[in-house]
């Protein structure tokens, strides 16, 4: 067993200024000037992240657990014991619990043959955020739980099978939400499991679920896959099976058995390529994923009954008769563009290279999330939000004259997130060395002639704890519509403020019109964003 310490290091990356212009080309005519560039940091490692991000990598600055760099090497855990960092199970290194109470501030992998086998004992993982923490198994290796209880610090947590991978799970009490991914040739399997969570079937895994309840489970349909299929209802199943075997399914090399589970809920992933009819069914959620090429989406909307519907995509069928859809959700991954307009929608979840626009839209919250990872771009604007909003590793989200009505904001990584002239309900959290850009002018609506008007609104730079940027300073000035000159009032400001006064505007021999007020927003490196609002004056 041994601590192997990692080091963040400074480097020269490439600014993010294009994907803030392509922004500004959605916000012409509201928004003004640039956002921001940043030189973020960056790190190598192994994968973190849910099925929407695997490939990334972990944030390091800190020490980790190895286990089996020896030969033979068990690490036996009873009563209450404290993990504040990664842990590496691997070769043939064994993690033993027995009566523990173990308490995880990290990641758990598990590879070559490594064991984690657990019993009679409570595990906890401190994640700060969603999805901060994944256990990730793989090659030919083990994670054992029996007799346990789980928490993940409110949040749900990432877990991944993948290789020749075995779960097992007896007798499990989740008190939170796990997202698990079943990829490779990797077996996983649950007996009485409470809040056995999301299950995303793929590849040539192999599931089976039994006597466990508040069970989602995904099915990828793959290119050339033909589907015609029914589902039974959500309630409760007992001896449902489903793979190729059956006369309405092919193309699918996974298998899955669920028995006597309750509350089961139906997840479809049709990809570009397949071939799916839904007949008579409730679906908890549709993930509509996208990996290439240019796509929109609109005029979809959650919670409708649809008696004969065809998805409007030319790479795929997705076919719905008599069939109840409760949610949908959006994921554009590698390279592809995605554009979607006026759909009420659950989540949304940029991925790889990514882009894609959103307007016009509301995101319910009913599917789970907002966010970016990898290197995606994501611009929102003109919507609504009842959900969490997160950005990850080096991607770069925008959102303009929208509104979070609810939900945590977090940026994570080296990601840049900008809010321009947003209603948030609460300040970002902001970590590692990623950055945050918060830019409104929210009053006055009106006003008249010879006053000394306060101008409302947010200001506001969020560095992560090892971001080199902070805020520095404030500008604020006014043009009248249609000028293109902007003249300064009020000074310089070098406090940051938030949902406040952000100074004051001497309207003093001005003539009746509307007029635009502009913030100018700066960081100590000279990086900035300008948040404006348009304003009639007599």
């Amino acid at each position: 067993m041994s601590y192997v310490s990692m080091f963040l290091m400074l480097v020269a990356t490439a600014s993010p200024q294009s994907a803030f212009d392509r922004a500004m080309d959605h916000f012409e005519g509201s928004y003004h000037e640039e956002i921001c560039e940043v030189t973020p940091l960056e790190w190598d490692g192994l994968p973190i992240g849910g099925f929407h991000g695997i490939l990334g990598n972990p944030v390091s600055g800190r020490d980790s657990l190895v286990i089996g760099d020896t030969p033979g090497e068990t690490l036996f855990i009873s009563g209450i014991y404290d993990i504040p960092m990664d842990i590496y199970i691997i070769n043939d290194g064994v993690m033993l619990l027995r009566n523990a109470n173990l308490s995880i501030k990290g990641n758990i992998t598990l590879a070559n043959q490594g064991i984690f086998d657990c019993d009679s004992s409570e595990v906890h993982f401190l994640q700060d955020y969603i999805y901060h923490f994944i256990m990730f198994i793989a090659d030919s290796s083990a994670f054992i739980m029996r007799n346990t209880t789980t928490t993940f610090n409110g949040f749900p947590i990432n877990l991944l099978t993948i290789g020749d991978a075995h779960l097992i799970w007896e007798n499990v009490d989740n008190r939170d939400f796990t997202t698990a991914v079943v990829m490779g040739n990797s077996i996983d399997s649950l007996r009485n499991v409470d809040m056995a969570g999301e299950w995303l079937l793929t590849d040539n895994s192999l599931t089976s679920f039994k006597n466990s309840g508040t069970l989602l489970v995904w099915f990828f349909f793959p290119d050339s896959s033909i589907i015609d299929f029914s589902f039974p209802d959500e309630d409760t199943v007992n001896g449902f099976v489903f793979d190729s075997t059956l006369g309405t399914v092919s193309g699918l090399a996974y298998h899955s058995e669920i028995d006597s589970c309750t509350n089961v809920m139906w997840g479809m992933i049709p990809l570009s390529g397949s071939d799916v009819t839904i007949r008579d069914s409730q679906i908890r959620t549709t993930g509509l994923m996208f990996n290439a090429d240019s796509s929109s989406v609109s005029g979809l909307v959650n919670g409708i009954t649809y008696n004969d519907f065809i998805l409007p995509l030319q790479d795929r069928v997705y076919h719905l008769i008599n069939t109840y859809i409760n949610t949908w959700s959006f994921y554009p991954a590698d390279s592809s563009y995605l554009e979607v307009q006026s759909c009420i929608y659950g989540e949304a979840l940029g991925m790889g290279d990514a882009n894609f626009l959103i307007q016009n839209a509301f995101c319910d919250g009913s599917g789970g999330h907002i966010e970016t990872t990898d290197n995606s771009l994501g611009i929102i604007f003109l919507s609504s939000m009842m959900c969490d909003v997160i950005t990850k590793y080096h991607s770069v989200l925008v959102i303009g004259y929208s509104s979070i009505l609810l939900g945590n904001i977090w940026a994570t990584g080296s990601s840049v997130m900008a809010l321009i002239n947003v209603s948030i309900p609460d300040v970002p959290q902001v970590f590692d060395t990623s950055l945050v850009f918060i830019d409104a002018v929210t009053g006055p609506s009106t006003a008249h002639s010879y006053e000394l008007v306060p101008v409302m609104g947010t200001a506001m730079v969020l560095p992560g704890p090892h971001h080199p940027y902070e805020f520095d300073r404030y500008e604020l000035s006014y043009r009248a519509l249609g000028d293109s000159a902007w003249i300064p009032f009020d000074s310089t400001h070098h406090s940051p403020v938030f949902q406040a006064t952000l100074g004051y505007w001497n309207t003093d021999n001005l003539t009746p019109a509307y007029y635009e007020l502009r913030c100018h927003l700066f960081d100590t490196y000279g990086n900035n964003s300008t948040g404006s609002v348009a304003k009639s004056y007599d």
